[in-house]
């Protein structure tokens, strides 16, 4: 059974990823949920079982938090069925979340070309008249 550092380096980063975010940005927001200097090396490092940096309970729970995952999600080695399917779950509403941005985006753009449109017919009947 892998070692719980090497289990959690590994689903961080996969994680880290999933959510787009770079080891920079997840370093950015650990420092600001937990009041301390936490860098892009810090998480480069977490992430790097063999690199000998042991990630504190504080910064596990909060690397969890910033991910919107559930800490057991870092530490479980994701074999389990219901691992998997809390992990697809989650990328569900992730794309549920995109969907609904993307829709309003297309609402928007249709608004702005109904009123573009508008505009060059009182623009052409004004210029023929």
């Amino acid at each position: 059974m892998p070692r719980f550092s090497a289990v959690f380096a590994g689903r961080l980063k996969d994680e880290r990823q999933k959510a787009g975010m770079s080891q920079a940005q997840l370093a950015e927001r650990l420092a600001a949920m937990l009041g301390v200097k936490f860098d892009t090396s810090a998480v480069s490092r977490i992430e790097n079982p063999d690199s000998g940096r042991v990630i504190k309970l504080d910064e596990a729970a909060a690397a969890a938090e910033v991910l919107g995952v559930p800490l057991s999600a870092l530490v479980s080695s994701g074999g389990t069925v219901e691992t998997r399917i809390a992990e697809l779950r989650r990328e569900l509403e992730r794309q549920r979340g995109r969907a609904s941005g993307a829709e309003w985006e297309f609402n928007q753009a249709q608004a702005a070309m109904v009123a573009i449109e508008r505009e060059i017919a009182q623009l052409d009947s004004s210029r023929q008249g």
